[in-house]
């Protein structure tokens, strides 16, 4: 495996985190130790980006309940003092 593939496995890895399981499942069956390796790397990787992306939408999820972000515009106060006048 050159490293073009591993970097591109590693990338893939952690913008969408499945695609680092479906690579462990794989090179889990595999007698090639340089897979397994690049395999077990593509988890963790996966894992890293779950727990980010997890934390991320948590704290967006916070932020709008507790500060009442108005994220419909079209509602906002400012529409609605145009739409008097």
């Amino acid at each position: 495996m050159n490293s073009f593939e591993k970097i591109t496995l590693y990338i893939l890895s952690f913008l969408l985190y499945p695609i680092g399981i479906i690579t462990w499942i794989i090179s889990l069956f595999s007698n090639d130790l340089e897979k397994k390796k690049v395999g077990r790397i593509c988890l963790y990787i996966s894992l890293v980006s779950f727990v980010l992306f997890l934390i991320l939408g948590i704290a967006t999820f916070l932020m709008t309940a507790t500060f009442n972000v108005d994220l419909n515009h079209s509602e906002s106060i400012q529409y609605q003092i145009n739409d008097i006048e």
